[in-house]
């Protein structure tokens, strides 16, 4: 049914989250997405509430220059305090990366990605890296018809990815890379639609891995189905430290 023209009040939540307990096909996670600035007790109270279980928050880039320069209405501090906050609250928390924004080089793009988990305020448990795209009707198509703008090459841009994920912690899901816009509607930047998979089929010529959760998921190896079945996972825990205190992240892998 739908909802009434006010929206859910607080106990109709409460009546379909006590469904969900035991419901045949349970919801088990819920996800909100919103920018670090936006983030108190009080919003943190209410996303609790309403049963969520992760925060997306868009960091764009762990530079002050780059936000600044971007407009982006946040300082990296911000997002380190927001951090700091839904940890302590319990939530896992997915950070946005832009990579080629105005400001930046490719360079600089792989060496902040690598702060972002070597700096004990950030270390986020999930990332989506989200290549800047030039649209029509933005003040960034301004620029780049000025001048002022423009992406690095495709082939740089390439070089920098794989870069990222070869950088990526085990601990640490890369749950998107590129954001699925129309390749019509891009005036510069990448328009490569399958890129990650694009990305991971180079990996594969150069020898080299990513580690991140997801393309460690059983649902991501080429291992036969009969080593999957008759394998016994081992529990592993990675233990590593945030300005939120002490996390123990936990796995049960192929001991291989």
């Amino acid at each position: 049914a739908s909802p009434p023209a006010g929206g859910f009040a607080r106990n109709d939540i409460v009546a379909q989250q006590k469904l969900n307990e035991t419901a045949k096909h349970r919801i088990i996670g819920l996800t909100l997405e919103t920018r670090p600035d936006l983030i108190t007790p009080k919003t943190i109270y209410h996303m609790r509430q309403m049963g969520c279980t992760r925060v997306e928050l868009g960091l764009q880039a762990p530079d002050d220059k780059i936000l600044k320069l971007t407009k982006r209405g946040h300082t990296v501090q911000q997002f380190k305090d927001a951090m700091y906050l839904l940890r302590q609250a319990g939530f896992k928390v997915d950070l946005h990366f832009m990579p080629d924004l105005p400001g930046t080089t490719a360079k600089h793009d792989v060496e902040m990605y690598k702060q972002i988990f070597s700096d004990p305020g950030l270390k986020p448990d999930m990332v989506k890296i989200y290549p800047c795209s030039v649209i029509k009707n933005t003040e960034l198509y301004k620029w780049y018809k000025q001048g002022k703008y423009k992406p690095y090459s495709e082939a740089k841009l390439f070089e920098a990815l794989i870069q990222m994920k070869l950088a990526t912690p085990r601990y640490c899901r890369i749950s998107r890379l590129i954001r699925d816009i129309p390749a019509t509607d891009i005036q510069a930047g990448n328009i490569e639609t399958n890129l990650r998979q694009v990305l991971q089929a180079e990996m594969a010529k150069r020898g080299l891995k990513c580690k991140c959760l997801r393309c460690r998921e059983v649902g991501h190896i080429t291992a036969s189905l009969h080593h999957i079945i008759t394998t016994s996972p081992k529990l592993f825990v990675e233990k590593y430290e945030t300005t939120g205190g002490t996390e123990y992240f936990l796995s049960f892998e192929d001991e291989k």
